[in-house]
């Protein structure tokens, strides 16, 4: 077997570490010109002779510039296959805590045939740009059933807003939490005393017991149970969305959403 088949097997291990498709488009083809002269006894060559087939090889390279663009086009498309694969793996695998953690609130239709999961960080400028989107999608078909995932990943002032959000959805419901995620996801000043009290003004909570809730290990186990979550399906930027059973990663407009709602309709997702 040639000894090139174990840096092909490398170069696969490469590429879904992220390793840039050039380099690797390259790598391969340096992999195979070797595996094919072993398979010619290139070590029966003289020195003369790999020096000569070597600028050969160097001279159709850049002479055909496009063979490289066209590897580099495979290995990105059979990367983002892989990566779509995975993903879906991951989704099913992990299905139950997406549907039903036991924490997260559930909007739009509860009983809805499909679900919209986002994974959300009330300061992410993305996010608060796909509000209305989610808003409008919801509007506009009245059964999808939208989980949401707060996945605090900017600083403290997100793992406040998180941690106050949940608080409240324990203490005061369903509705109640409605009212402060649209509250924070709007809010532009850093998170004070002011924003707790808003916050115990909108619910009719007690602001000292929602603040001791929300510094809890209790709630502090929902939010590293969504990151945990979240790492496993390979999630590190907000907004993220499971839309079916199809991941997608970052802000998508109202009307690609709902294409993607009706083709996951479509496979029974």
């Amino acid at each position: 077997m040639c000894r090139s088949l174990s840096f092909l097997r490398a170069v696969t291990a490469a590429l879904m570490c992220g390793t840039r498709p050039w380099i690797l488009a390259i790598a391969v083809v340096f992999s195979v010109s070797a595996c094919s002269l072993q398979a010619h006894d290139f070590g029966s060559l003289t020195v003369e002779q790999r020096q000569e087939l070597g600028a050969e090889i160097r001279d159709y390279l850049l002479s055909n510039p496009e063979i490289l663009m066209q590897m580099v086009e495979i290995i990105e498309n059979r990367s983002q296959e892989a990566a779509a694969s995975h993903a879906q793996r991951q989704v099913q695998v992990n299905w139950e805590m997406l549907q039903n953690d036991g924490h997260s609130w559930v909007g739009g239709n509860p009983d809805g045939d499909i679900s919209i999961i986002e994974f959300i960080d009330y300061r992410c400028g993305f996010c608060r740009r796909a509000q209305p989107d989610i808003e409008e999608v919801l509007a506009r078909d009245g059964n999808i059933r939208f989980v949401v995932k707060e996945f605090p990943i900017l600083g403290q002032d997100s793992l406040v807003s998180a941690q106050l959000a949940l608080a409240t959805f324990r203490l005061a419901g369903a509705q109640k939490y409605k009212l402060v995620h649209d509250y924070l996801i709007s809010l532009a000043p850093s998170i004070g005393p002011e924003v707790v009290a808003e916050i115990a003004d909108l619910t009719d909570l007690d602001p000292v017991q929602l603040l001791q809730l929300a510094e809890s290990e209790t709630i502090e186990s929902m939010i590293r149970a969504n990151h945990d979550l979240a790492n496993r399906l390979g999630i590190e930027g907000t907004p993220a969305f499971v839309i079916g059973q199809r991941l997608v990663k970052g802000y998508i407009p109202a009307d690609s959403i709902l294409e993607i709602i009706a083709q996951e309709r479509e496979a029974g997702g």
